[in-house]
């Protein structure tokens, strides 16, 4: 039986692995890092996003409650004009009333006469404070809506940015146990790769005696192989394999 190049020891040198550092768990580690590294890149991404829409929506407070402040003065306002307005009407109307009795009571012809413009102008007055108190009552109407309108947006708005707050503080709560998991597996796939580079180092010290052109110890895959030339493992034309 003839072997030609070089013979392979992984097979034997598997059994000794086996026992130090088993491949199937070396890979299953590998495998677990990447992922836990693809789950980190999402979890950032993630918290990312919930930073942005955290300081969005804070923006968006900040502005509403300057709105509603805003619309609580002008509300203010309204209504007190509109109280004036009001008081104003009443004291026209009231002089109407006492203008008219006074027309009715009799009179010289002049002082109806005086009387009559009186009671015109008054009326004039009147329609011209009836016609701005509607608009004031109308614009107050409006504000008082708009002022609700925003009261409502911005207890959506307080609503969303804490659960915004919640999920973040959840992903930042999540990031950490990522980064620690993904630590601990950074540091197991280390202790790996250094009993793989002790073995490899305990084969090399172990085969010291041999030629470096005959021999050769190297890793690949998570194994530890052994290259030698035949002539270390056979006599010439023997298949039996030398003792040494």
């Amino acid at each position: 039986m003839k072997i030609n190049g070089k013979i392979s020891l992984g097979i034997v040198l598997v059994v000794f692995l086996v026992s130090c550092v088993p491949l199937k768990q070396y890979n299953e580690l590998s495998k677990r890092n990447r992922m836990m590294e693809e789950e980190m890149v999402l979890v950032n991404q993630n918290n990312d996003r919930l930073n942005v829409q955290n300081k969005e929506l804070s923006s968006e407070l900040s502005r509403l409650k300057v709105k509603i402040a805003s619309l609580l003065e002008d509300t203010t306002r309204l209504s007190r004009n509109n109280e004036t307005l009001k008081y104003r009407l009443d004291e026209l109307h009231k002089n109407y009333q006492e203008a008219l009795a006074q027309l009715n009571g009799g009179g010289g012809d002049e002082d109806n006469a005086k009387l009559l413009a009186f009671l015109q102008k008054l009326q004039s007055d009147i329609q011209k404070r009836e016609d701005d108190l509607m608009l004031a009552e109308r614009e107050l109407a409006n504000k008082k809506r708009a002022l609700l309108e925003a009261e409502n947006e911005l207890a959506e708005k307080s609503l969303a940015l804490k659960t915004t707050k919640g999920s973040l503080t959840e992903a930042e709560k999540q990031m950490a146990a990522q980064t620690q998991r993904l630590l601990q597996l950074e540091e197991a796939l280390k202790r790996k790769d250094q009993a793989m580079q002790d073995l490899k180092n305990k084969m090399t010290a172990a085969l010291n005696g041999f030629s470096g052109d005959d021999l050769k110890v190297h890793m690949k895959n998570g194994l530890v192989y052994v290259s030698m030339e035949e002539k270390l493992l056979f006599q010439s034309g023997k298949y039996d394999v030398n003792a040494q």
